[in-house]
């Protein structure tokens, strides 16, 4: 439900890379990620609601204590940066709060 949804609000977006790292979960806002504002279960159209709250343009999102999602025009940009969230994440220690 949620892929579908994202693909029928974001035309741009043709790969949507879903995963979990705990150390973007973590540092989600001082990355300046865009973050859902509750956890919940996944699976469900509250989730989907809460994604299209927050998706906007927004290449990469973290969901509220779950993990995130990379959007591109391909698998491979998206993948790339993921990885490259995760580095920054590991960076990050006490640092003021980036804007993605």
């Amino acid at each position: 439900m949620l892929h579908y949804a994202i693909y029928a609000q974001r035309p741009d977006v043709q790969a949507i890379l879903h995963g979990h790292c705990v150390q973007i979960t973590a540092k989600a806002d001082i990355l300046g990620l865009p973050v859902t504002r509750q956890a919940v279960e996944s699976g469900t159209l509250l989730i989907v609601e809460q994604v299209m709250e927050v998706i906007d343009d927004h290449p990469f999102l973290e969901i509220r204590d779950h993990g995130f999602l990379s959007m591109s025009e391909s698998i491979e940009t998206a993948g790339l940066r993921a990885l490259e969230m995760i580095q920054r994440a590991m960076d990050q220690k006490h640092k003021k709060p980036e804007s993605y």
